[in-house]
């Protein structure tokens, strides 16, 4: 028979005590560092949930070695950076284990990041890390971090999170079959000078050789990507959607929304058998000679990209490589931007720059 528990801030819990199908209620309080260690199996879940009306503050949460295990913060667990823990150490680590979830938790270094310089941005905390299989990180709002969330598990998944304000990238994707779809990413601040921040980067990181790694199999659909590196704050150019390291296979990229003021709106440098459609990639500066394209090519290894399909795009420029279809795309001009993207329907993320 399922067990509800309670867990105590200052106390300690006994994880090894939950079992498959418990509820795990966490009580009002600051929790500090909530480690999860081996929780789950495969026949039920186990739910970790706040208890009715309770507020939480975390300062990291590791979900270590679990099985089917669901965090939902319910919009009531805030995780963020207190004391000196190192700013290498990411806010939410899932590390090893299957088919674990993080859902509708606020998660950031600071609440605010007014008054913000480097410095501040180099100290920033990364702010989701998967090393397991099979998950999800949903509905979360991520923000004033380094990389927002990092998918480093096979067929792991971002979807409806709200990413606003980084400084290396918004989401990275470097493993098989993982999807980021539904997402919000915004805002791209200056940190490393020698960084190119992006939105959703993908390369192979199990692959000895990242120019030699194979990425196959992902997702990337309806996020909605923004970026103005004029506007007030400290925001620096961001790319969009890049894979530069590497071969990326099979991949479907669709009914994304891109724009910024940098070259790459869509990249991949050497792709295979994959499907750019639907898409929409446009300048945030009419002015500006950096319009962002939609891109296929080949990378420092000068292999060729070969069977891609390339459909029914919106982009300010097409830059195909290799051996592709390419039918019913759209190449803009900037005075066509405005009545694509009016500026009304931007406002809610021009305000929150700050």
């Amino acid at each position: 028979m399922a067990t509800t528990h309670f867990v105590i801030p200052g106390t300690v819990f006994a994880w090894n005590r939950v079992k498959a199908g418990d509820m795990v209620l966490l009580k009002s309080g600051d929790h500090g560092d909530l480690i999860i260690n081996n929780v789950g199996d495969h026949t039920a879940l186990v739910n970790v949930i706040p208890e009715n009306g309770a507020i939480i503050t975390l300062n990291r949460l590791v979900i270590n070695t679990c099985t089917n295990l669901v965090f939902n913060g319910k919009g009531k667990v805030t995780i963020r950076s207190k004391g000196q823990t190192s700013a290498d150490v990411p806010l939410v680590s899932v590390l090893g284990g299957q088919g674990n979830v993080v859902q509708w938790c606020y998660i950031h270094t600071a609440a605010s990041r007014t008054g913000w310089q480097t410095a501040q941005w180099l100290k920033a905390r990364d702010g989701v890390f998967v090393a397991g299989d099979d998950c999800k990180i949903s509905n979360n709002t991520i923000h004033n971090v380094r990389t927002g969330i990092t998918l480093r598990g096979w067929s792991c998944d971002a979807m409806s999170n709200t990413i606003d304000g980084f400084c290396v990238d918004g989401i990275r994707m470097l493993a098989d079959y993982t999807t980021a779809a539904d997402n919000v990413i915004m805002h791209s601040f200056l940190g490393n000078p020698n960084n190119h921040n992006d939105a959703i980067q993908l390369w192979n990181a199990s692959a000895p050789n990242p120019m030699e790694g194979i990425l196959n199999g992902v997702i990337i659909q309806r996020n909605r990507i923004f970026n103005r590196s004029t506007a007030p704050g400290g925001l620096r150019d961001m790319q969009g959607i890049g894979c530069f390291d590497g071969v990326i296979r099979r991949a479907l990229i669709r009914d994304n929304v891109v724009q910024t003021d940098h070259y790459h709106g869509i990249s991949l440098g050497v792709a295979e058998y994959c499907t750019i459609s639907g898409n929409t990639v446009v300048g945030t500066n009419p002015s500006s000679v950096r319009q962002p394209w939609i891109m296929i090519g080949t990378n420092k290894t000068n292999r060729l990209s070969w069977r891609n399909t390339v459909t029914n795009n919106k982009a300010m420029d097409f830059k195909l490589s290799g051996n592709y279809t390419a039918t019913g795309n759209q190449d803009l001009e900037p005075t066509q931007v405005a009545s694509l993207m009016p500026v009304d329907a931007l406002e809610p993320l021009l305000s929150a720059v700050a």
